[in-house]
């Protein structure tokens, strides 16, 4: 979902929109990012992808001839505790941007974007959205900034929305509860069970449970869990991930005895 954009002098000219992203392997947000990009109407937005450094994501984008503009960003410390600040070279590195590239509409997916970006297009008059994944409260003086700097939130569910918006702090007509979605045509020619029971040896007679995903520290819990409730039952534990953080963590995670296959482990 993209916010209207504001009446400019021009109407005729493409709409230039920057995605920015902090992760550049390519997990379920990602994926979604990307399937976003490919669906937009070309005759109306050009797509913009602002990331801070290489990675399988950028890959992807480069294939489709997205513009990339690679360059390190992030918050270098936080005031107070709880103001985060950027250096100053993120700081104008991220103005420029925006001026070079005429950007009309910035999108997040990630809320370091937001502390980076989030000035400028304020001074700038230029809206900003924020595709929230729920690792940020809105508590605090942290929620009325984002209340007064972003334009509208997109909650990627309905527990995301109600955990950003419980403090009362940020306006519930800005946020919105808007599911990730990938393009189901990809997966119709996947390979059955009966291939991955062969690769790993598993008897035709044993249930096979799957899990799908990218391993990272706040998905600890979550994957501990899965494991745990799998336990009790008389099956083969198996992951596969396309795209670890550390090919290390799958193992240290999993079970022992859990199969595992990695295709693109990345240190």
């Amino acid at each position: 979902m993209l916010m209207k954009i504001k009446k400019r002098k021009n109407m005729d000219r493409i709409n230039r929109v920057l995605f920015i992203t902090q992760l550049v392997e390519m997990g379920g947000g990602e994926k979604s990012l990307l399937s976003t990009i490919e669906n937009l109407n070309k005759s109306r937005f050009q797509p913009i992808v602002l990331c801070p450094k290489q990675g399988s994501l950028t890959s992807e984008l480069e294939k489709r001839n997205i513009k990339v503009i690679i360059f390190p960003f992030g918050i270098a410390k936080k005031l107070l505790g709880f103001i985060p600040i950027v250096s100053i070279n993120t700081t104008i590195r991220t103005c420029n941007v925006l001026i070079r590239e005429k950007i009309d509409l910035v999108h997040s997916n990630c809320f370091y974007g937001v502390v980076v970006s989030s000035i400028f297009t304020k001074l700038m008059k230029i809206p900003l959205v924020w595709t929230v994944h729920g690792w940020t409260s809105g508590e605090g003086v942290q929620g009325y900034l984002i209340n007064f700097f972003v334009d509208k939130i997109l909650a990627v569910s309905t527990a995301v929305k109600n955990f950003i918006s419980k403090p009362g702090h940020i306006s519930t007509k800005k946020i919105e509860a808007l599911f990730l979605g990938i393009n189901l045509k990809e997966y119709n020619n996947q390979d059955n069970s009966n291939k991955i029971r062969k690769e790993f040896g598993i008897e035709k007679n044993v249930p096979l449970i799957g899990m799908i995903g990218r391993f990272q520290s706040i998905n600890n819990k979550k994957i501990k869990c899965y494991f745990h409730l799998m336990s009790f039952a008389d099956a083969n534990l198996g992951l596969y991930s396309k795209y670890l953080f550390s090919s290390n963590q799958a193992h240290l995670m999993c079970p022992k005895g859990t199969c595992v296959r990695n295709e693109s482990a990345t240190a």
